[in-house]
């Protein structure tokens, strides 16, 4: 009789192995599923978002303490900022620039034209250089 139970208790251990070890593959497989397409939709959500490229945004200022004051503020949003005095004229000219999309750009010239407003400045545009290889061009890497 104990050995019978025993017979028992070890077939049901086998069988209870092999379940959770078909389920454990499954779950596996569902998570490599998983990371797929999410690895799918990512690509996808960034093409239609556009390359990154290099934007510069630039504001003017009457007073360098204006464009210090602009400048403090716009590298605690992670910008490369200069601000130097215009030969030409008697403004001070700020330059904050880093990678983003061309939507983000759009998005990021309200921030400066508030910036400009705060700071008593005017925003006088942005420009991003043409990237050769979305123009058809191959890298001559």
């Amino acid at each position: 009789m104990i050995y019978a139970i025993a017979a028992i208790f070890t077939a049901l251990s086998v069988i209870g192995a092999v379940l959770f070890s078909r389920r454990l593959s499954r779950e596996r497989e569902r998570e490599k599923n998983l990371s797929m397409r999410l690895g799918l939709e990512l690509q996808r959500a960034a093409a239609q978002a556009g390359p990154m490229r290099d934007h510069e945004f630039r504001i003017a200022f009457a007073t360098q303490r204006d464009a210090a004051n602009a400048a403090a503020e716009v590298r605690k949003n992670a910008y490369r900022v200069t601000a130097r005095a215009e030969e030409s004229t008697e403004r001070w000219l700020l330059r904050a620039g880093r990678r983003m999309t061309d939507s983000a750009a759009n998005t990021a010239r309200t921030y400066f034209e508030t910036i400009a407003g705060r700071h008593g400045g005017s925003y006088e545009g942005s420009t991003a250089p043409v990237d050769i290889l979305s123009e058809g061009g191959r890298s001559s890497s």
